[in-house]
Parts: C-alpha cells; structure tokens; sequence
C-alpha cells in the first residue's frame, strides 16, 4: 500500500485510523477513519487546513486502498 505522496504521507495510529502529514514540516493535516453507517472511509481536516486538488487528489487515491471498513 502507498502511503507517501508528493506533498503528503501516512502513518497508521493505534486505534486504527490514518494520520496525514505534510511531507514540509512534518504538520499533521487530519486523519482517515471509518465512517461505519456507510461502511466508508472518511478525511477529517485539522482546523485551518487548507488543501490543493493536488493533495486531495493524494488523500482519494489513499482512501481508495484501504479496505472497506
């Protein structure tokens, strides 16, 4: 599985979910987790990110491998 971008990468964390950082400073811009009433993964920001389709397009491409929760 991918997990380093161009501008971002992911580490898994103990309770199951996928921190995204920012591959510049190390600054965490959100997480992956399970969204369970659509049995779907979905992108929680950090307060006051901003992101570029570039880096959307990154974390989709992410999501899209991980197995369906």
């Amino acid at each position: 599985m991918k997990t380093r971008f161009f501008y971002i990468h992911f580490e898994q964390t103990p309770g199951g979910q996928w921190a995204c950082y920012a591959n510049q400073g190390d600054y965490e811009l959100g997480y992956c987790e399970p969204y369970p009433k659509w049995h779907k993964w979905q992108f929680v920001s950090a307060p006051e990110c901003a992101f570029t389709t570039a880096c959307l397009n990154d974390i989709a491409r992410f999501m899209s491998q991980l197995p369906r929760p």
